[in-house]
């Protein structure tokens, strides 16, 4: 048996593009905002879009951080509005 053949090896040889891979064009940008603007169709396209294994990666971490951001927006909004009405419940009901 003969032994394989050793030869140098280029980096651009190993890359292999993948369908999913493939570049959002300005113009699916502009389209995939234009849609997003639209409410409640924007919740469930960042979510189908988030998981979807057909997405083009650079929309899907696109979705999954407007989905991050989205979460610790309502969280901080929760806790701004929770803690004055926590901390007026005293006041309401005639304990100070």
């Amino acid at each position: 048996m003969k032994p394989p053949e050793h030869r140098p090896v280029r980096f651009h040889e190993f890359h292999v593009e993948r369908p999913s891979e493939r570049a959002v064009s300005v113009g699916d940008w502009v389209v995939t905002i234009l849609v997003l603007a639209i409410p409640l169709v924007n919740l469930i396209l960042y979510v189908y879009w988030a998981q979807s294994a057909t997405t083009a990666p650079s929309k899907k971490n696109y979705c999954r951080a407007c989905i991050f951001i989205f979460l610790i927006g309502l969280a901080v909004s929760l806790i701004g509005i929770m803690v004055p009405l926590l901390l007026s419940l005293p006041i309401w009901f005639g304990l100070r």
